[in-house]
């Protein structure tokens, strides 16, 4: 994979209306969703990954992400061709599961705190379970305590949206 490439996190409702081919041939992408039978279509396609599992941060639900979704993900990033410039996270809102895969591809393509701005984004809630996973098997060192400053970051930028949007005016 090269390291200049473009990550996205989107919904997958784009795909259901552009469809594959809008993507073009530099493009690659990784389908995650709690309904991804809905998406078997797309396995065919060679630079196209395609999962299932919720959008959760107890590691206890049956259908959590695992450390064999990161090991999925991880050889499927270490495989892709030169030639990819994009890197679509596909996911059912792009909201949760999609940034916090973004966020940690970021950190294992571009190092250190090339991730800070997806988690102070007023839209993303990266999931800390599959950020911390991710990191784990991209072998990021402290991804424990990584994953709890992030998790303060995106709190102190949520409270201080929150302060702004409470004015008291006279």
């Amino acid at each position: 994979m090269r390291k200049e490439i473009k990550i996205k996190a989107r919904p997958t409702r784009m795909i259901k209306r552009e469809g594959p081919d809008a993507f073009g041939p530099d493009c690659a992408a990784i389908i995650c969703s709690s309904y991804a039978s809905r998406f078997d279509v797309y396995k065919k396609y060679e630079n196209w990954l395609v999962m299932s599992f919720d959008d959760t941060e107890d590691e206890n639900y049956h259908n959590a992400f695992r450390p064999e979704h990161a090991e999925m993900i991880k050889s499927f990033v270490d495989r892709l061709d030169e030639n990819i410039r994009e890197l679509y996270i596909l996911t059912d809102r792009a909201v949760s599961r999609g940034p916090a895969i973004e966020a940690a591809l970021y950190l294992y393509r571009f190092g250190r705190n090339s991730d800070l701005p997806i988690w102070r984004s007023p839209g993303n809630y990266p999931n800390t379970l599959v950020f911390r996973t991710l990191c784990k098997t991209f072998g990021i060192r402290f991804a424990g305590l990584k994953t709890l400053y992030r998790k303060r970051i995106k709190r102190s930028s949520f409270d201080s949206r929150l302060r702004g949007s409470y004015r008291i005016t006279k």
